[in-house]
C-alpha cells in the first residue's frame, strides 16, 4: 500500500517517462492525512506517463488530469475483477493526449464530472469493454455531467459488455470541440439524463450491433447555431429517450444542423419530435431498411 497526503504526478517533465503498477490487492491512496481530501492525481504532466490498475488493485484520488500539458501524454488502464479507481472528476486530454482503458470487468468511479477532449488542441479516448465500467454518479447518487469534445477531440467507445453511467451528456461541447460516441455490442450501453450531440460544436453518435443509449432527459441533434450533429442508430441498435415510461423530447436540428439516421434493424423510441426546432435549425431524419423505426409521440 503507497499512501500519499499530497498531490501525485506521473512523468512530470516533458521527455520524462513514468510507469506506476497497482495489481493484486494494492492501494495508492492519495489521500490528506490531515484533512481526510483526496487529492489530485496527473497522469502525463509533460511527459509520458502510465498507470495500470490490474485485478484487485485500487487507485483512490481527487481530480485526476490524464495528459495535462501540451506535451503530456497520459494513459489509465484498469483490467480485470475487483480493478478500481476511483476519483472526483477525471479528465482524459486537458491540453495533451489522454486514453483511458476501461476493461475486463474494471471499474472507474468518478464524483465529479467527465471531459474527454477537454482544451484547445487536446486528444482524448476513453474505451469501454468486456465488462468495463464508468459510473459518473457522487456520494448522493447523482449523476455527473459527461464532455465528449469540450474544446478539443474527444472519443468515447463502449464495446460488447462495456457501460457508462452519466448524467446531463454532451458531445461535441464547444464550437472548437469534436466529439465522437460509438455505443457498438451486445450488452454495450451508454445510460444518459439528457443528451445532446453537437453543442456548439460537431458531434457524432452511432449506436450499432445491439448498442444501446438509454436518456432519460431531452436529446438534441445539432443544438446550438453552426453546431454540426449526427446521429446514427442501425442493426439493433436502440436510443431510448423515456424516464419512467414518460416519453423524452428529441429534436433534430434545433438552432443548428442536425442529422438522425435509423438504418435496418435500428431503433429509435422517444416522445414529442422536432425536425428543424427553429427558424435555424436545420434537421433531417431518414427511416430506411427492413425494421428501422421511429417511434414518437407527435412529430412536427
Amino acid at each position: 500500500m503507497v499512501n500519499s497526503s499530497g498531490t501525485g504526478t506521473v512523468a512530470a517533465n516533458a521527455g520524462s517517462t513514468g510507469t506506476v503498477d497497482v495489481s493484486s490487492s494494492s492501494n495508492w491512496n492519495l489521500v490528506s492525512t490531515a484533512t481526510g481530501t483526496a487529492q489530485n492525481l496527473t497522469v502525463g504532466h509533460l511527459g509520458n506517463g502510465t498507470v495500470n490498475i490490474n485485478t484487485t488493485g485500487t487507485v483512490t484520488a481527487g481530480n485526476t488530469v490524464i495528459g495535462n500539458g501540451v506535451t503530456g501524454v497520459g494513459t489509465v488502464n484498469v483490467d480485470g475483477a475487483d480493478a478500481l479507481m476511483k476519483t472526483a472528476g477525471l479528465t482524459v486530454g486537458q491540453s495533451g493526449t489522454g486514453t483511458l482503458n476501461i476493461t475486463d470487468s474494471g471499474v472507474v468511479n468518478s464524483s465529479g464530472a467527465g471531459a474527454v477532449g477537454a482544451g484547445a488542441n487536446s486528444i482524448g479516448e476513453v474505451n469501454v469493454s468486456n465488462g468495463g465500467l464508468w459510473d459518473l454518479i457522487n456520494a448522493s447518487g447523482i449523476r455527473q455531467t459527461l464532455t465528449v469534445g469540450n474544446n478539443g477531440t474527444g472519443t468515447l467507445n463502449i464495446s460488447t459488455g462495456g457501460a457508462v453511467t452519466a448524467g446531463v451528456t454532451t458531445v461535441g461541447g464547444a464550437v472548437a470541440g469534436s466529439g465522437t460516441v460509438n455505443v457498438s455490442g451486445v450488452d454495450a450501453a451508454l445510460n444518459t439524463t439528457a443528451l445532446t450531440v453537437g453543442s456548439y460544436g460537431q458531434g457524432l453518435l452511432t449506436i450499432a450491433n445491439n448498442g444501446v443509449v438509454n436518456s432519460t432527459g431531452a436529446g438534441l441533434v445539432g443544438s446550438i447555431a453552426n453546431s454540426t450533429g449526427t446521429a446514427n442508430v442501425s442493426s439493433g441498435g436502440q436510443w431510448n429517450l423515456t424516464n419512467n415510461g414518460v416519453a423524452q423530447n428529441l429534436t433534430v436540428g434545433n438552432n443548428g444542423t442536425g442529422t438522425l439516421n435509423v438504418s435496418t434493424d435500428g431503433r429509435v423510441s422517444a416522445g414529442t419530435t422536432a425536425i428543424g426546432g427553429t427558424t435555424t435549425g436545420v434537421g433531417a431524419v431518414k427511416v430506411d431498411g427492413t425494421s428501422a423505426v421511429l417511434n414518437t409521440t407527435t412529430l412536427t
